[in-house]
């Protein structure tokens, strides 16, 4: 078994705990550092997290959401897919599924938000649970190549 089939295989175990958005915030020192003042959502560079030394995230579920482009190959593990991505990518990540990357190579580019519901619920009224790419059951992943 190589390192990454050891890593995710030990790392489903954990997929019934929870990272909280706080615990992701405090552990993670690559983002601009600056989020509005309720504390409900960041942006971060990819290149810049990969740098920072965390390259293989726990498979766990995580109290947030998050929407990521991804620009190069890589394989992320959603629930209990294994999704293997190439290209420019848009991906969504829900709490009701726990999830994590494989590793990925040093020349991956993109950016993802992280958020809390109530960055939505707060401002906006709207409800993630009602948008259809957060729901169950979805493939959250799209490519934004031409086929």
């Amino acid at each position: 078994m190589d390192r990454e089939a050891e890593l995710l295989s030990k790392s489903r175990i954990m997929a019934f705990s929870t990272q909280t958005f706080d615990q992701f915030q405090r552990n993670n020192a690559c983002g601009p550092g600056a989020v509005t003042p309720a504390r409900h959502f960041n942006v971060m560079d990819i290149e810049e997290r990969l740098r920072s030394g965390e390259v293989y995230p726990a498979y766990v579920r995580r109290d947030f959401y998050k929407i990521m482009l991804f620009r190069g190959k890589g394989v992320f593990h959603f629930g209990d897919e294994s999704i293997p991505v190439s290209g420019n990518t848009l991906l969504f990540f829900n709490p009701r599924v726990p999830y994590t990357y494989g590793s990925l190579p040093k020349d991956v580019r993109g950016y993802f938000c992280v958020f809390k519901d109530e960055f939505f619920t707060d401002g906006l009224r709207l409800h993630l649970d009602e948008i259809p790419l957060f729901g169950p059951g979805v493939k959250p992943v799209f490519s934004l190549d031409a086929a």
